[in-house]
């Protein structure tokens, strides 16, 4: 197969561009676009100029099969030419493709020409008639069927993305859970491995039956000050990537049903590019038959099919998608016949230069109706279904993103919650183990061998820790404490609508997260900015989704500078953030994902 491979940057840019890169894509020089086309046009050997007689029928069918096979010949050697000189899509290779259409077919004409004059055939030249027909034949009925194959690889490639990005959205939801409690439990068990590798030292000493209390107490305050209180702070600092499974979706192909019937009731019915087509494939017409008369009659029958086709669009299209397949595929090509046979007959009149009948011309200008009118519909129906499809991709990945934070918020609370039971529980166990035995070989009232029992108990608490659930909070708890620890340096107000703050009580992940980013911007505002007032003003712009717009009177930050205000935080749990200077000072936009239910009833 003469063709390229379908790049993926041809898929994913916008409709606009891809509309003018569909003539010469990577389909552009397909066997499946050569053989049909060819055929089609071997059908009717009359408009080259070739008398039809009984007597010259096997000649005929002779002539007619070895130009097709030149011409197939030629189109597939150019084409791989051209694959190898203009591999990417562009305005060079449209014209290399538009090149390779239109010679195509003036090369089929001009074949059966002088191979019917090697046979003794009459035949008439007409050489401006025969070439400016071929010319404009190639272009137009090559580039119709270009255009619709690579929309159909377009097409199948975004329903596959389609179809994976939902095999996606699914798996992660069901595994959203058990990949959650996962990363929590590594996460404990990983600090509780350090702690107690740590402290294997002391472990080994204690259970000596002669046992060095100095090297214990030494050892106690080590793992204190050197390993717990560094991993606590480590936990603040560094949130944790939530632990992924492996995706093992297979997507399938694109139902030749789907296809089909996306294809036939989005956009079934174009006059105007019919009409453009038809016009295009018999304006050399013109130059043969130079008479008022079949000029009048040529646009009065293209008016015809114009109008035809508009009709059908204004009533019968809306009807199409309550009727069954079959059915509506009858009524389509009805409606393109028609108008096509009412068209040909003209045409071919003028050109023969009187009146034409037979079954014929009637079967021929049904063909080119069906075929013209079924690949300019599938054409437009594709690139709907298409635009609806990249619409709908677009939705899915906004929802994988949002679960993907949310579950960071969710892990960053519990990230944080093990760091505060580090610093608060761990480090004052083992230094409370540590001072009780230090005091003992002080000459306190107690021995070191009486509180030795005590202090293998408080080093086994201080291993085997456990982290505790979050407590029921409210933003104005939250805001209150914020200034507490600031409190005569610096003063932070907060607005909420009633329902935004009714949204965010509701879910404690994301209440937790916010106070998190409030207090790293207080932070900030005081230390880089010396600001004296912060500003935080709540909503909820779209469902799932907290804003939280901070300010302060602060002096202007460099915000181009990497690091600086959490920004690692702050990437790790927010949908978006933006960090800009104003008039008064600096100004921090973060979107965060909280739940929420939307009209639909889903849970966010």
């Amino acid at each position: 197969m003469s063709t390229l491979p379908v790049s993926e940057p041809y898929l994913a840019r916008g409709d606009s561009w891809s509309r003018s890169i569909r003539f010469g894509g990577p389909r552009a020089t397909s066997q499946w676009i050569v053989i049909p086309v060819l055929l089609f046009l071997s059908l009717n050997s009359g408009t080259a100029g070739i008398a039809d007689t009984s007597a010259s029928q096997l000649l005929l069918l002779q002539i007619t099969a070895t130009a097709f096979v030149g011409a197939w010949f030629y189109f597939t050697m150019l084409g791989l030419a051209i694959n190898r000189l203009f591999p990417r899509l562009g305005t060079s290779r449209n014209w290399a493709v538009g090149i390779l259409y239109a010679t195509t077919e003036m090369l089929r004409a001009v074949a059966l020409y002088w191979l019917s004059v090697a046979v003794g055939l009459p035949t008439v030249a007409d050489w401006l008639f025969r070439i400016t027909g071929s010319l404009s034949t190639g272009i137009v009925l090559f580039g119709i069927v270009s255009t619709v194959l690579n929309d159909s690889a377009s097409y199948a490639s975004t329903y596959r993305e389609l179809i994976n990005q939902r095999l996606k959205l699914q798996a992660m939801i069901n595994a959203s859970q058990e990949n959650l409690l996962r990363t929590r439990d590594q996460l404990i068990q990983n600090a509780r491995a350090q702690i107690s590798a740590a402290l294997g030292a002391a472990l080994s000493e204690v259970d000596k039956a002669a046992p060095s209390y100095s090297s214990i107490v030494d050892d106690l305050f080590h793992v204190t000050e050197d390993v717990v209180r560094p991993l606590s702070h480590d936990l603040f600092d560094n949130p944790m990537a939530l632990v992924s499974g492996e995706d093992a979706t297979k997507v399938p192909r694109v139902p030749l049903r789907t296809y089909l019937t996306d294809s036939s009731i989005a956009s079934p019915f174009r006059p105007g590019v019919m009409v453009l087509i038809s016009a295009l494939l018999t304006t050399p017409s013109l130059l043969l038959v130079a008479s008022w008369t079949y000029l009048l009659a040529w646009s009065v029958s293209l008016l015809i099919f114009y109008v035809f086709i508009r009709g059908a669009k204004k009533f019968i299209a809306p009807q199409l998608s309550r009727l069954p397949y079959l059915i509506r595929i009858v009524v389509i090509g009805i409606v393109f016949s028609i108008p096509a046979v009412i068209f040909t007959f003209v045409v071919f009149s003028g050109l023969s230069g009187g009146v034409v009948t037979g079954w014929s011309t009637v079967l021929y200008g049904t063909a080119l109706g069906l075929a013209l009118g079924i690949l300019v519909s599938t054409s437009g129906g594709m690139r709907a279904s298409r635009v609806r499809m990249l619409t709908e991709v677009s939705e899915i990945n906004d929802q994988l993103y949002w679960l993907n934070v949310r579950l960071q918020s969710e892990l960053w609370l519990d990230q944080k919650n093990l760091a505060l039971t580090l610093h608060n529980d761990v480090q004052a166990t083992l230094l409370a183990a540590a001072l009780k035995l230090k005091a003992s070989l002080s000459g306190g009232k107690i021995s070191a061998d009486a509180v030795m029992p005590e202090v293998k108990e408080l080093i086994s608490r201080s291993i085997n820790f456990a982290t505790a659930a979050p407590e029921q909070r409210s933003l104005a708890d939250a805001i209150s404490r914020i200034n507490e620890n600031w409190a005569g340096l610096i003063q932070m107000k907060y607005t909420a609508a009633e329902e935004t703050l009714e949204s965010l009580h509701n879910d404690l992940v994301t209440l937790g997260v916010l106070e998190d980013v409030l207090s790293e911007f207080q932070n900030n505002s005081l230390k880089h900015g010396q600001a004296t007032e912060t500003t935080v003003i709540l909503t909820s712009p779209e469902v799932g989704v907290l804003q939280a717009a901070m300010s302060n009177n602060g002096h202007r930050l460099d915000t181009s500078a990497e690091g600086g205000l959490g920004s690692h935080f702050l990437k790790s749990v927010s949908l978006s953030y933006k960090l800009e200077n104003y008039s008064r000072g600096v100004r921090l936009v973060v979107k965060l994902p909280v739940t929420s239910h939307d009209a639909h009833g889903q849970n966010h």
